[in-house]
């Protein structure tokens, strides 16, 4: 590329009449660059772009992905490799990714709302995840020594909502990051997680592992912020402070209900003066949500109680009866976010009572009969005949797909020149094995008697071979069949 100085003084020199292989000494540049220059087919200071050498395989890949969706990125390489491509295989997926060439696979998608979410477009919105631990919660909330708060902040708009939960465990975040969505009304397409979030160095990566699955339920993707030395991850210091000072004013008999409602209003009341800050000076509209599932990511909350007398249960501000000659024993509360019974297993793994789950904090006892007993977790049913989705295996070329094959290698001759060595190279093959075995010698020999006939009978080696497949030939290449034996035309394995 020539800069602008570079081309005025071409310029110049060409003016004082001096050739293009003078000029190009001179500027020490190549002359057919310089002279692209002066006669104007390129700018100066203006870089060309590189030429996209995948565009003219797009159209092949795109039919073979409709035809199957779950097609390996490594098998589509190989074939447009054969097909003229030579690119590398990074750049090839990166391609892939940057033309968003592979469909969603209607079959087998089985994540909620994942048909509306592909329909519409994608939000370049981010949702920074933030986890506070605040010291001393209420007594009777059950919370142990410390509660948790869960924030999610909104990237451009810098909105937040909050969810009090009693653990850092991955199904409890999982709980609060959800109902922090549905307060924020959708999520963003990137989660952007606090070191808070993840905390525990010895199960961190394990933890880091079980949220992208979980972000991917919900259409999002996982990054992890960078440490920062203040608390609070990506909320503000003003922010910060006003979730501090609400705690603070939290009395030791307020209800956890309560607490909740404190920190929802809190978030409204300052998105409201953020609101009348903003306007003033012209602040972009904010990027659309993606849509939640309907249900909550399945975790499972598991919690170690003691059955209390009189066979109660205690379990988020309510009581479960089990049969009460187990009061005393150690017992295993179970529950699936978004189901609506709560089970109750003993130390062995054993499942000894099903209950109604009553909403968190309503101090309600669940007694009565109990739910039937079932598997944990409902069985799938199964698909009707004909939707099983093809994950593994050869997919074969559709018409069309193979239309755009011929198409590609007519383009290039190197390609079908190639492609016509290929095919002939696997008639040869196949006649070798055929003349073997009805002849009973080795395939080295089989191709020796070939090469042999056609150079007799002045013919094409793969023309000879394709007859001898197809069987549109002439049959004397086998009167030499073993012992003597009657020979079928055309030859057959």
């Amino acid at each position: 590329m020539l800069t602008r100085e570079e081309y005025n003084e071409a310029r110049v020199l060409q003016s004082q009449g001096w050739s293009v292989s003078a000029i190009a000494r001179h500027l020490s540049r190549d002359r057919k660059t310089v002279r692209s220059y002066l006669t104007g087919r390129r700018k100066p200071g203006v870089r060309r772009a590189p030429e996209d050498s995948f565009q003219r395989f797009a159209p092949y890949c795109t039919q073979r992905l409709t035809d199957a969706a779950h097609l390996p990125a490594s098998d589509l390489y190989e074939e447009i490799v054969e097909l003229g491509y030579t690119g590398g295989y990074s750049t090839f997926t990166r391609a892939l990714r940057k033309h968003d060439l592979r469909p969603l696979c209607p079959t087998c998608n089985r994540r909620a709302g994942a048909a509306t979410q592909s329909a519409e477009p994608r939000t370049t919105e981010s949702v920074y995840l933030t986890v506070l631990r605040l010291l001393d919660p209420p007594l009777h909330w059950g919370f142990g020594k410390c509660a948790y708060l869960a924030v999610g902040r909104l990237g451009t708009s810098g909105r937040w909502r909050s969810v009090l939960t009693e653990s850092d465990g991955f199904a409890y975040m999982v709980e609060a990051i959800d109902e922090v969505l549905r307060r924020l009304g959708g999520t963003g397409a990137r989660w952007i997680l606090d070191p808070s979030v993840v905390a525990d160095t010895r199960t961190a990566g394990r933890n880091l592992r079980e949220l992208a699955s979980a972000a991917e339920y919900y259409g999002a993707s996982v990054e992890t912020a960078p440490p920062r030395g203040e608390r609070g991850g990506g909320l503000s210091e003003e922010d910060l402070r006003q979730i501090m000072c609400a705690w603070r004013t939290i009395s030791s008999t307020c209800p956890l209900r309560a607490a909740q409602e404190r920190f929802d209003q809190l978030g409204r009341r300052l998105d409201t003066r953020r609101a009348q800050t903003a306007q003033p000076r012209g602040a972009e509209r904010a990027p659309s949500l993606l849509p939640l599932p309907d249900t909550p990511y399945p975790a499972q909350i598991c919690a170690m109680r003691t059955v209390a007398p009189r066979g109660l249960v205690p379990f988020r501000g309510n009581t479960y009866t089990v049969a009460p000659d187990l009061a005393g024993a150690a017992v295993e509360v179970r529950w699936r976010l978004g189901e609506a019974q709560v089970s109750i297993a003993a130390t062995s793994g054993a499942v000894i009572a099903r209950q109604v789950l009553a909403p968190r904090g309503s101090r309600r006892t669940v007694s009565g009969p109990t739910e039937p007993i079932t598997l944990e977790r409902q069985v799938r049913p199964p698909r009707p005949q004909g939707t099983l989705c093809r994950r593994s295996g050869y997919v074969p070329l559709s018409a069309a797909a193979a239309a755009e094959a011929r198409r590609l290698r007519t383009e290039d001759p190197e390609v079908a020149r190639r492609w016509s060595d290929q095919q002939a190279w696997t008639a040869i093959a196949q006649a070798k094995g055929l003349l073997a075995a009805h002849r009973g010698i080795s395939v080295e020999e089989a191709f020796n008697v070939l090469s042999d006939w056609a150079r007799t009978h002045r013919l094409g080696l793969a023309a000879l071979a394709r007859d001898i497949v197809n069987g549109t030939g002439t049959s004397e290449l086998v009167l030499g069949a073993r012992h003597g034996a009657e020979v079928s035309w055309p030859l057959s394995s």
